[in-house]
Formats: C-alpha cells, sequence, structure tokens
C-alpha cells in the first residue's frame, strides 16, 4: 500500500470493496448503503478532503457514481487497471 499513491489506492479499495459487497448487472457494479468519505479515508490511510476530491475526479472520469444510498461503478475494468 505504502508504494501506490492516494488515487491508487482509492480505486483499489473501491475495487476490493465492489468485489466484496457489490451488484453486477450488464457490467455496472451497484453497492447498496456506502461508507463515509471519512471511512473511506481511513481505510486507505489518506485525508478526508483527498479522498473526496479523488472520489469527485473519478465522478467526473464517468468511472463511478455515488450518493449517501449506494455507490455505482460503472467501469469496473477501467478502475481496476487505475488501481494498478
Amino acid at each position: 500500500m505504502i508504494f501506490k499513491d492516494v488515487k491508487q489506492r482509492t480505486a483499489g479499495f473501491l475495487v476490493e470493496y465492489a468485489e466484496e459487497f457489490g451488484k453486477t448487472k450488464n457490467g455496472v457494479v451497484t453497492i447498496e448503503s456506502t461508507l463515509t468519505h471519512q471511512e473511506i479515508a481511513l481505510l486507505t490511510g489518506s485525508a478526508r478532503q483527498t479522498t473526496t476530491a479523488i472520489l469527485d475526479e473519478l465522478r467526473k472520469a464517468g468511472l463511478v457514481e455515488f450518493n449517501r444510498d449506494s455507490f455505482t461503478i460503472k467501469d469496473y475494468e477501467k478502475l481496476k487497471r487505475l488501481a494498478g
């Protein structure tokens, strides 16, 4: 984990989270009842502000979508590659 930057760690966490708790339909992975940005930050060794910025960047890139109730990975393979 120490050899990856925050974006790679966050992407890697999301991939693992999706594998554990996600449901796939038509190539899109949805996870119900998501973690907060603070919880993701703690699990990836980053600050909440940094995690929020990275999640927003992933959203703008069309890789993910999220709200209080669910987290959706729109392009799982690309996110997996980003995770390194």
